[in-house]
């Protein structure tokens, strides 16, 4: 980023004054004012300015799973620290280059815990949320660091990633055991209870692991649906059965075997466009050719015009 005169004249004059400490016999005090210039001299004038006394405070509100949420409250009154206190320490850090926040854990869509996506409100230094969006934004940093797309590395989302590196969930759980019991027989409520651990957590634990879990596929007598039972209401509802009246044989909620169903439908495959192709439709959208019909020429959806037309040189 260029400098504003100004500024560009303060970095030279403090340049000079350390050149000048230095010729005079003061390496110390040359060598302090070098440090400020260096790239670990903003990390420390934020600390500095932290410690002097109040400074102003803006809010941040990341998204996650209740169940998240509620970890991370239990954890940090346990070890008696307060989450915005480290959320702010998480955004200087990330600034300064001390921690590198990997990319946030995601549900498979439709699992229960995308129904339960609750905020967290936190309060953190304004000068720390606004340096690491600055630093974000920078070109290469989100690549880097895996996040994909790179929009989403935002303050919000690195001081999510820092409290679940202070206070990791599921340490010591096992977890492809779970998840085994689950893809067998067993419902998420008889896996909480085979393992002893809290239903939200286990829940959240078995999707991290990958698996689409729904809340309502439990029977009342808490088993969940088998793989032939599952096979068997997609062989049933494709020869014409109601959902109502299948969801009334097996004991589970009708959206259950709107689930099952939907689950069994092929995914369509993604459409691939050549190179030849993506310079024609960029062509024909600069010579006035509508987004809409590009894309039912080409089979694509209408944002994959727009993103080919703006992106090929």
């Amino acid at each position: 980023m260029a400098l504003s005169r100004k500024d560009q004249q303060i970095k030279d004059h403090l340049a000079a004054a350390s050149t000048r400490l230095r010729d005079i016999g003061e390496p110390d005090l040359a060598g302090a004012v070098s440090f400020v210039l260096s790239p670990d001299g903003l990390p420390w004038l934020r600390r500095v300015r932290a410690d002097d006394g109040p400074t102003e405070r803006t809010h941040l509100i990341p998204t996650m799973p209740s169940a998240e949420r509620d970890h991370l409250h239990a954890a940090a009154k346990e070890a008696g620290d307060d989450l915005s206190r480290l959320a702010t320490q998480g955004l200087r850090e990330f600034v300064s280059g001390a921690f590198r926040p990997a990319p946030l854990p995601t549900s498979p869509w439709g699992s229960a815990s995308n129904a339960t996506s609750v905020n967290l409100n936190l309060s953190v230094d304004a000068d720390a949320k606004a340096a690491a969006a600055e630093y974000a934004q920078q070109e290469g940093v989100a690549e880097r660091l895996g996040w994909k797309p790179p929009r989403r590395l935002r303050p919000a989302n690195v001081a999510r990633a820092y409290l679940l590196h202070t206070f990791p969930m599921f340490e010591g759980w096992p977890l492809a055991e779970m998840a085994e019991h689950y893809r067998t027989t067993e419902s998420a409520a008889a896996v909480a209870s085979r393992f002893g651990y809290p239903e939200d957590l286990v829940l959240l634990a078995l999707e991290r692991e990958g698996l689409r879990v729904y809340e309502l596929e439990v029977t009342e007598g808490g088993r969940g649906l088998s793989e032939e039972e599952r096979a068997e209401i997609v062989r049933r509802a494709a020869a014409g059965e109601s959902v109502r009246a299948l969801a009334a044989d097996y004991g589970v909620a009708i959206m259950a075997v709107h689930r099952v169903v939907a689950d069994a439908k092929p995914k369509p495959r993604r459409k691939t466009l050549s190179a030849q192709q993506r310079a024609e439709i960029a062509a024909r959208y600069a010579a006035g050719a509508s987004a809409d019909s590009l894309a039912e020429r080409f089979g694509v959806h209408v944002n994959t015009i727009y993103r080919y037309a703006k992106s090929t040189p």
